[in-house]
């Protein structure tokens, strides 16, 4: 550490003692601290995308695409110092207005919630003290955003831009990947495909074909984000960037239903904690196969049951969903008994939705039946995991949708013959989730012997759940995927095989943020 050079000032909102304290150090490091709390700011000015009235694709025009494009300008200049004078005319090309408004959205937003302004006076203050003890601006600038830890408002805030530029369909990704990449370091952004290029980050700032000029293309900016964005990815692919790497999938984590190689080569339905009973003395199969069997029973004379009553209740959607449920019912220990279930937990949401419209004796057979299937689900230890799993989850926030549904459209429209059908149906079940979402209040007026069985499986948020059935049936077919793309061996490799490398890639474009949820999701 300098012996000449005092500690920055404790208190960071004292904007005059903090720019009395940088006036003695040197430029690059003033360079590095506007970069970096620029990049700190900018999540927050998602908030004008979705405040009431606002126009989403207009707000991304008018303040992120300038947010964006001002906090890239620092960062390079403190990431290379040697072009901050060549830098210059890119920085003063930038429209001023729109700068300001993007920077006054952002503090604005960042400035209202408390925790996260503390955050980031925190961080800026942790920076200067970095480059006090010797950490080199450009060495700060490959560092991870937040010295000790992304904030969980940041986080957030960071997820729910990320995700409406997503659906805005103009090509952000050539932004968002960026940001992620300072966000995280460049330690992580380099083992995920993201190096560092000096000529085609200038290229991103000012979008010419010659990374010696430095004179940005004001015409191209000023059209707006998809022509600027498509414009970036174009120069991106001259740099073979992001590198195609493929994520691994996450280890040690089962799904419901699960996925393998079959005899023939084509990847197909392969166990899952749904089709994994205990059978371990005091239980048996046959007393499985005995339970089963009533539960089928119990559904199908129900049925019956409403089928014979007046419509003075929603009859059709309590037997479509028992006819369903005695459909996956299986019939042994060999079966998987998640579909059933999923079946059970709406019929479950439907009773106490209608407790109060049903027949005495329909709302106790039912009842009888829940209880009946809930004894039966014990058999299943991976229902035990699964709810303490979702339960202790410290992620709130929905898995990346678009990117569930970019995966899930490649598989449906798969023509190699790679996987078998029930692979989509297995995939679209899960999508297709456990119903209604909350836990409806059971009527108090009823008599307590109509009243459903108390299911822990209820108290769980269902899109979590959903989610993560979801997320974890994807891993497990991606696991069987890298497994056979792994084995090809081209240009002579079998059809299959070729199949699964192309399959691996296309999945492996959405997958990134998919696996990074469900890491997050577990607590990794």
């Amino acid at each position: 550490m300098p012996a000449d050079i005092p500690p920055p000032p404790e208190d960071f909102e004292d904007i005059d003692a903090v720019q009395a304290w940088l006036e003695g150090q040197d430029r690059s490091w003033s360079i590095a601290l506007a970069a970096r709390s620029a990049l700190r700011a900018l999540p927050f000015v998602g908030q004008a995308m979705s405040s009431p009235g606002a126009d989403p694709v207009k707000a991304a025009d008018a303040i992120v695409s300038p947010m964006f494009r001002a906090s890239a300008l620092p960062w390079l200049a403190g990431t290379w110092p040697s072009h901050g004078n060549d830098l210059r005319p890119a920085a003063d090309s930038a429209d001023s207005a729109a700068l300001s408004a993007a920077f006054s959205a952002a503090l604005s937003a960042l400035s209202a919630d408390s925790a996260a302004l503390s955050a980031a006076l925190s961080a800026a203050r942790s920076d200067c003290l970095a480059l006090r003890d010797g950490t080199t601006a450009p060495a700060l600038l490959r560092r991870p955003l937040w010295p000790d830890g992304s904030p969980e408002v940041a986080g957030e805030a960071w997820s729910a831009l990320a995700e409406a530029l997503r659906g805005l369909d103009a090509g952000w990704e050539v932004w968002t990947g960026w940001y992620e990449a300072r966000l995280r370091g460049q330690e992580w952004a380099e083992a995920n495909g993201l190096p560092l290029i000096r000529e085609l980050e200038i290229r991103r700032a000012t979008l010419k074909d010659d990374p010696a000029d430095f004179n940005p293309d004001d015409a191209l900016w000023k059209q707006g984000p998809a022509a600027v964005n498509a414009r970036i990815r174009q120069i991106e692919q001259e740099y073979d960037y992001p590198r195609r790497r493929m994520p691994e999938p996450v280890q040690d984590v089962r799904a419901a239903v699960e996925f393998d190689e079959l005899a023939d080569g084509r990847i197909g339905v392969s166990g899952g904690f749904g089709s994994e009973p205990d059978l371990s003395p005091p239980h048996s199969a046959s007393d499985l196969a005995n339970r089963l069997e009533a539960c089928r029973e119990a559904a199908a004379d129900l049925i019956d049951e409403i089928d014979s009553r007046p419509r003075n209740f929603p009859k059709d959607d309590y037997t479509k969903r028992l006819r369903r449920y005695g459909d996956r019912l299986p019939t042994d220990e060999t079966g998987n008994f998640y579909g059933a279930n999923m079946a059970m937990v709406q019929v479950h949401r439907l009773l106490r939705s209608h407790l109060d419209e049903l027949p005495n004796e329909i709302a106790v057979d039912l009842s009888s039946l829940i209880a009946l299937h809930i004894e039966t689900r014990r058999y299943y230890p991976g229902f035990i995991v699964l709810e303490d799993t979702v339960r202790h989850s410290p992620v709130t926030d929905r898995a990346p949708q678009q990117e569930i549904e970019a995966i899930l459209t490649a598989i449906r429209d798969d023509e190699s013959g790679l996987f078998d059908e029930e692979v989509p149906r297995a995939l679209d079940e899960a999508v297709a989730g456990n119903g209604s979402p909350g836990l409806t209040a059971l009527v108090a007026s009823r008599d307590d012997a109509l009243l459903p069985p108390r299911d822990s499986a209820l108290e769980l948020d269902p899109d979590m759940v959903r989610d993560y059935d979801v997320v974890t049936r994807i891993n497990s077919l991606y696991r069987v995927l890298r497994k056979k793309g792994k084995k090809a061996k081209l240009p002579d490799a079998s059809k299959e095989d070729v199949s699964a490398v192309a399959a691996s890639y296309t999945i492996a474009e959405a997958l990134a943020p998919v696996l990074s949820w469900l890491l997050r999701f577990l607590g990794m």
